[in-house]
């Protein structure tokens, strides 16, 4: 008989780091509330990348 492990719980995967994604409409704000949030973050010593995709074609 096989023995199943459990999956293991939101959030913990062994791997370093989060990636966190905004999406919206064009316009909404979102490279601003990325921005604030690097700044945040780093202000809490955290070590943050980031980066942008511009996939739009409108």
């Amino acid at each position: 008989m096989a023995t199943e492990r459990p999956a293991p719980p939101p959030g913990r995967h062994g791997y370093p780091g989060r990636i966190i994604a905004f999406e919206g409409l064009d316009g909404s704000g979102k490279s601003t509330q990325a921005r604030l949030l690097v700044k945040w973050l780093g202000a809490l010593g955290y070590r943050v990348f980031f980066t942008e995709w511009n996939s739009s074609e409108l």
